[in-house]
């Protein structure tokens, strides 16, 4: 085959790069741009670069809003509490996701330098092996188009979130001028986050045009670090997949490989080490996300109770349609990440586990000696599973979820007894 018609084939299985092109442009506009080096696969001892003074000043800036918000958070709930129940809740809710997306913004920057290590280990076998198999073009194209589905739900559910938050004083602004008698004044009171106290006052045109600019920075912020790291990890459990997917048939073709390399073993060498670089992504993953995924099993069950008991209320209230728009896609995409997390990691499990059933098939009768005492260590190597946890106290797979959609109905009966 020439080297044109390998190209043209190539092009059929997207790089790295280009399955990863909307995420590389949020990371940029929020200063982790210098991620997209670990894409370039022609520069082997390429470092990640050091970060620009506007990429630092964006990153300091997303903490201070996030944190001024979860103060005005803190100090506006004693205000409703006993008084407004729907709007404590509404808050309550707010207090257990402001902290987890400070948390997720501190983990992408702190641990930046790792993000660009296992990404460029990823992209490296990716660009060496998964490319060229063009014999598993259809399996592996499956398995990217997946999850691209689970990825485009996701974002669109967040910019939903997103819209209903940050457009909703424009929106109402809008609705009241146009709506108002001519004798009457309008009344700049509508907030972004509704309810909320600010430590500065908004008693003046240029004041709350000041706050409107900061509330619509401030929910661009979060919602896109909210939903970050779990598009992240989604990538990166889908390149894993495929990664295992293509290894496993390596493992059964083991002996024509061999054969065809005149019985030499730097081709079992070389699976060898594909094998244990990609359990060394896994092993960092986990590192990585065992934070993240340890507040997402704890809180996200305690938020979602607050915001479906916040919709039920607001329902007998008569406020269906704006609960809803502020409520409803909060609660989808407290979902979405637990299944996110516990059913990308599943499949990838899966995957990994059919490594031992391949090495088993491969017809290691066929060859020599030599061969077969490589066989045997290959099979001692996939014997290893691989599960990915939360500091190993939470297995992350499909029973798992199973048991959070449980313990959250535990906790909204609770919720409901109570009140």
């Amino acid at each position: 085959m020439s080297g044109l018609e390998m190209a043209n084939i190539e092009r059929d299985i997207p790089s790295c790069k280009e399955l990863f092109s909307v995420e590389l442009f949020v990371l940029k506009c929020l200063g982790l741009g210098s991620l997209k080096g670990a894409f370039e696969f022609d520069k082997d001892n390429y470092k990640i670069r050091a970060l620009k003074f506007w990429e630092i000043f964006l990153c300091f800036a997303g903490i201070f809003l996030l944190s001024t918000l979860i103060y005005s958070l803190l100090t506006s709930l004693p205000i409703y509490l006993g008084k407004d129940f729907s709007m404590t809740l509404f808050i309550i809710s707010l207090v257990f996701s402001m902290p987890m997306t400070t948390m997720k913004l501190l983990r992408l920057w702190t641990s930046r330098v790792k993000f660009y290590q296992i990404l460029q280990i990823v992209n490296k076998i990716w660009e060496q092996d998964t490319r060229k198999r063009v014999d598993l073009k259809a399996k592996i194209l499956k398995v990217i188009d997946d999850n691209k589905t689970v990825r485009s739900l996701y974002v669109i559910t967040a910019l939903t979130l997103n819209i209903c938050f940050s457009l909703r004083p424009f929106i109402m602004l809008l609705t009241t001028y146009l709506t108002l008698p001519e004798n009457e004044t309008m009344i700049f009171t509508e907030q972004a986050f509704a309810g909320v106290r600010y430590p500065i006052r908004s008693d003046t045109i240029s004041r709350y045009t000041i706050m409107m600019i900061v509330e619509f920075q401030t929910s661009c912020f979060a919602i896109t670090y909210f939903i970050l790291p779990e598009l992240l990890f989604v990538f990166l459990t889908t390149l894993l997949t495929v990664h295992f997917l293509v290894l496993a048939d390596d493992y059964v073709s083991i002996i024509d490989i061999y054969q065809k390399n005149n019985n030499n073993l730097s081709s079992i060498d070389a699976m060898i080490k594909r094998h244990c670089s990609l359990l060394y992504v896994c092993q960092q993953i986990t590192y990585l996300y065992s934070p993240m995924v340890m507040a997402t099993i704890i809180f996200n069950g305690i938020d979602l109770c607050c915001t479906t008991f916040a919709i039920q209320k607001d329902m007998a209230a008569g406020r269906t349609e704006s609960s809803l728009a502020q409520n409803l896609p909060h609660a989808l995409l407290l979902i979405s990440q637990m299944i996110i997390y516990c059913n990308c990691a599943h499949i990838t499990s899966e995957e990994i586990e059919s490594l031992t059933e391949a090495t088993y098939n491969l017809r290691w009768v066929d060859g020599d000696k030599k061969f077969i005492k490589a066989v045997i260590f290959l099979m001692m190597n996939t014997q290893r599973g691989y599960n990915f946890t939360a500091y190993g106290f939470f297995t992350l797979n499909r029973p798992q979820l199973t048991q959070l959609f449980n313990t959250t109905m535990s906790y909204f009966t609770l919720l409901r007894n109570f009140m």
